[in-house]
């Protein structure tokens, strides 16, 4: 409903800017972006508070449901179309039954939204808000300063950079023409700004802002304080006190695990990415293992409590049985993937198409005819199962796998994937990767990583 109007304002701004228009462009997109988001959480958080009991019940089965519908919606052989039908039609129901019961919701969800007035009051003078928009025929930034109007700033049109995007990593972030197209004329807005907050919508979510080429080997991280946020009205203060220094701290960690394929150790020649497409067989992440006992040792000196799941104990049940615990970090070094083909070939949603592999996943990704047992886990475990578990508590979500930050971007509520999951399961932040990563140095880094957090920096 929102599309329309919204849309039809960014073509007034796009053909006659205007302060005004630009003001009420950057209030449009701060508003609709996570909406969805905000108002299921908002929901959820309302419904566990309550004492009515048949509420909580509709709920409980409501998620119930919507977990048979994944099973049915990702098993091969067995997939039914008339027991999807109906089990989508019965989740609706309880959806639209459990939002009319929720009173409480009707009455507190009219949210507070900031306007970029509220927003520009929170801004240092050398700081800076910059939404970077994909329209429906160009790509803009919006950007806001302690002081004056929204200013507008014209990018490129579409067909000018998606086809540099499908350029190969390294001729992409070492192509300093790529970043003066994408930056060059925003920048000059930003003399007197030394932290930028930035906000990606549409192709944007798939760009490294801070890792564009500035040229004179310098980097765009080099000129600027950059910080990705995921909404313009959550600019957020430097933490006072890490999250680690609480007294109930608890980290879960998975890596080494058993896919049911060697385990032998890889030889160092070998480059083993934690990357993998459907029907490539899974190979054992040595490194990974040496990561999670390396950062539990890192915990275990500042004495925080932490446990590592690992070899056939890493399942994706393991991970799911920490639905609604106290984990203030959930860690998970393993292959990831984006994309399966088998679930693009099936029109599926895209909350199917990307994952993460647990224990014993192997026999189920190297062949897709494999039927799915009810009751029983596959090791694969999906953005659509992701959003049904409740990670409230956990201030940090590391997905120490490959192409986890990508997913089907929708220009109107962010991108549709494993970060979108984590989100609906109620994390505070999540550090993904945009591509193929190698298992070695990825295990390096986040070594280096944890020392940082551990000694009370920001994540």
């Amino acid at each position: 409903m929102l599309d329309v109007p919204f849309e039809y304002a960014e073509d007034l701004l796009e053909r006659r800017p205007s302060p005004e228009m630009a003001n009420l462009c950057f209030d449009n997109v701060a508003f609709k972006s996570g909406l969805l988001l905000r108002s299921n959480l908002t929901l959820k958080n309302i419904i566990k508070r309550t004492d009515n009991t048949s509420l909580i019940s509709k709920y409980d089965s409501l998620v119930h449901l919507q977990r048979e519908l994944i099973f049915e919606s990702v098993s091969q052989k067995t997939f039914n179309y008339f027991t999807k039908t109906k089990l989508s039609q019965e989740v609706e129901r309880l959806e639209k039954e459990v939002a009319m019961m929720s009173t409480d919701f009707k009455k507190r969800a009219a949210f507070s939204e900031r306007n970029w007035k509220d927003v520009q009051d929170e801004l240092e003078d050398d700081q800076a808000i910059v939404e970077l928009i994909e329209s429906n025929n160009s790509c803009y930034a919006l950007i806001l300063k302690a002081e004056g109007n929204v200013e507008y700033v014209h990018i490129s049109s579409k067909n000018e950079l998606l086809p540099k995007l499908n350029n190969k990593i390294d001729e992409f972030y070492h192509d300093a023409n790529v970043t003066k197209q994408i930056w060059g004329e925003i920048s000059a807005h930003l003399t007197e700004c030394s932290k930028i907050y930035y906000f990606p919508v549409g192709l944007f979510n798939n760009i490294s802002l801070a890792t564009l080429y500035w040229g004179d080997n310098k980097y765009l991280c080099d000129n600027y304080d950059i910080e990705l946020i995921s909404n313009p009205s959550e600019v957020e203060k430097d933490m006072q006190e890490s999250f680690l220094a609480k007294n109930d701290s608890f980290v879960s960690l998975w890596g080494g695990i058993d896919y049911g394929t060697s385990m032998d150790n890889i030889e160092a020649h070998v480059e083993i990415h934690r990357a993998i497409t459907r029907g490539d067989s899974l190979k054992y992440l040595a490194y990974a293992y040496d990561e999670v006992v390396k950062v539990a040792e890192y915990l275990n000196n500042q004495n925080i409590k932490n446990k590592i799941y690992t070899k056939g104990d890493a399942t994706e049940q393991s991970f799911k049985a920490r639905d609604g615990k106290n984990d203030i970090i959930l860690h998970i070094s393993s292959h990831g993937f984006f994309n399966d083909a088998a679930m693009e070939e099936n029109k599926r949603s895209p909350m199917y198409n990307c994952g993460l592999f647990f224990a014993g996943s192997n026999k189920y990704w190297i062949n897709d005819l494999v039927p799915l047992i009810p009751g029983l886990e596959d090791g694969i475990l999906r953005a659509a199962e992701i959003s049904t578990l409740d990670f409230t508590n956990s201030e940090l979500v590391v997905l120490s796998a490959c192409e986890t930050g990508l997913g089907y971007n929708d220009t109107s509520e962010g991108v549709y994937g494993l970060q979108r999951a984590f989100k609906l399961a109620g994390a505070k932040k999540i550090l993904m990767s945009l591509w193929k990563v190698g298992d070695e140095p990825t295990s390096m880094l986040m070594q280096e990583f944890y020392k940082s957090l551990l000694e009370g920096n920001n994540p």
